[in-house]
């Protein structure tokens, strides 16, 4: 059986803007699915506010009108692909709460009368499986509501005999059972599936505007996910409804127009879409020193966390008590402010400058035996980063009291390896040294002095799911 790709993450404005359109014209998408984990309330501002002004409390009941708004509008989009398929595909699915689950003999009727609120045949309903909700995927079947379950990979069969009971209880029921309709239950995850269960390739925004990056998706997989997720979801928006539409309000009246007007602009050109896809006809015809240098946009998503906080662990476990960084312009630029800013358990200094008097002052202050030293530089061949590195290795011979950032294959790559380095770190080639702040560049010094660089992490791709591609140009900070 085929496989269907649906957007996970479902948010507002990928609907209004005509992007869930586009990409089921032309890069596949089959179907969506809105889940709580992903819920972005800033999406529905002005509704969250004008319904909190009427005296709407912002609580699960506002969170559900919220989602019949956004699902309805998907499963529009969708109705073409639900057509051609035959029913097989073009679901718009939605997660049902915990609550709606905690008696599946009775999770049909929920499940049922919340979709029929959203009035779209192509409208889905989803949970994680465990074996305690078999019942509810049966029951869903019989009643005639599509069932997308995010499951273990070896539950599948479980899954399939869940269908299969539902089925055999919707034909008894019929008067004339070769003529009951097929229900499609769907496998979130899976790369296939059988016997009337479909699977389910993840997509996300970001790996559909740019397919070298990874998905990005998590989807709850226990109820007491699901649980935490709709938690999360409904704290968002007490958050949201208790601030202005918009906190950046422009002033004055006739600056705000212009603002608005240019931004009316930017979304007639799909300037944001085009920016995710790397679309160098933005800025210019000429490809050059712009078509290789928009790593920044997806970068986030490429750092190891794990791996840069065990790596910064290491080095201060080795008696460290005090980073050097050697580094010209951009590559400094971001480690010197992320330090300052954010803290962190160990000095920074930042070694920027051949001014004689400069360098004398660090190297009078420097205790040798306790100072790791990271060289950064995107070429491999800036002249004054190599000069403080020869002057640094002269005085502390030690590879283990070294690292380096560079691009790949390049000559500062070829030194570290052969004087043994504690770690050489190849950056992303298309990333300039000023936008080189979430790359190995800014990230590696953080690690070392022992900032958080998973919440920093964490905050980028908050920020890009903000500024993704579908988000009007005034919506999107």
């Amino acid at each position: 059986m085929d496989t269907s790709r649906w957007l996970a993450g479902l948010r507002r404005h990928q609907a209004q803007s005509g992007a869930l359109a586009r990409w089921t014209a032309d890069r596949g998408v089959t179907g969506c699915i809105w889940d709580p984990g992903a819920y972005v309330a800033g999406d529905a501002a002005a509704s969250i506010s004008s319904l909190v002004r009427s005296g709407a409390l912002p609580d699960q009941a506002l969170l559900w009108d919220l989602v019949v708004h956004d699902v309805r509008e998907a499963a529009e989009y969708l109705q073409d692909v639900h057509a051609a398929t035959d029913g097989a595909d073009g679901y718009a699915a939605f997660w049902l709460p915990p609550d709606d689950l905690a008696d599946p003999a009775s999770a049909s009727d929920a499940a049922g009368r919340r979709r029929n609120e959203i009035g779209r045949r192509n409208v889905a309903v989803a949970f994680a499986w465990t074996p305690g909700r078999r019942e509810a995927v049966a029951g869903c079947v019989a009643a005639g509501v599509p069932v997308a379950v995010h499951a273990p990979s070896g539950a599948s069969a479980e899954v399939r005999e869940a269908r299969e009971a539902g089925m055999a209880r919707r034909r008894q029921a019929a008067e004339d059972p070769e003529t009951v309709e097929e229900v499609p239950v769907f496998l979130l995850g899976a790369d296939a599936g059988d016997g009337g269960v479909r699977g389910v390739e993840l997509v996300s925004e970001a790996s559909l505007l740019h397919p070298a990056s990874a998905s990005g998706v998590r989807l709850p997989g226990s109820p007491d996910e699901e649980r935490a997720a709709f938690d999360g979801a409904v704290l968002r928006l007490r958050q949201r409804a208790a601030r202005p539409v918009r906190d950046d309000e422009i002033e004055p009246d006739g600056f705000r127009s212009d603002v608005l007007a240019s931004c009316r602009d930017l979304d007639l050109s799909d300037a944001m879409e085009r920016v995710w896809a790397r679309d160098h006809t933005l800025w210019r015809e000429e490809p050059r020193e712009i078509s290789d240098r928009l790593g920044w946009l997806t970068v986030a998503g490429q750092m190891d966390a794990e791996d840069l906080v065990a790596f910064g662990r290491r080095v201060r476990s080795g008696g460290i008590r005090h980073v050097v960084l050697m580094g010209m312009g951009g590559s400094s630029l971001a480690p010197e402010m992320v330090r300052e800013t954010l803290g962190g358990a160990l000095p920074l200094s930042v070694l920027d400058s051949t001014d004689p008097d400069h360098v004398s002052q660090l190297l009078s202050r420097l205790d040798f035996d306790s100072t790791f030293f990271v060289v950064s530089s995107k070429s491999g061949t800036t002249v004054e980063t190599r000069a403080h590195l020869e002057t640094m290795w002269a005085r502390c011979p030690r590879p283990d009291r070294f690292a380096a950032v560079t691009d790949p294959g390049s000559e500062l790559a070829r030194l570290g390896a052969e004087r043994g380095f504690l770690r050489v770190f190849e950056n992303p080639q298309d990333i300039g040294g000023r936008y080189s702040a979430l790359s190995y560049f800014g990230l590696v010094p953080a690690a070392i002095c022992g900032i958080d660089v998973a919440a920093l992490l964490d905050s980028a791709r908050r920020a890009m799911q903000d500024n993704a591609a579908s988000v009007p140009a005034a919506e999107a900070p």
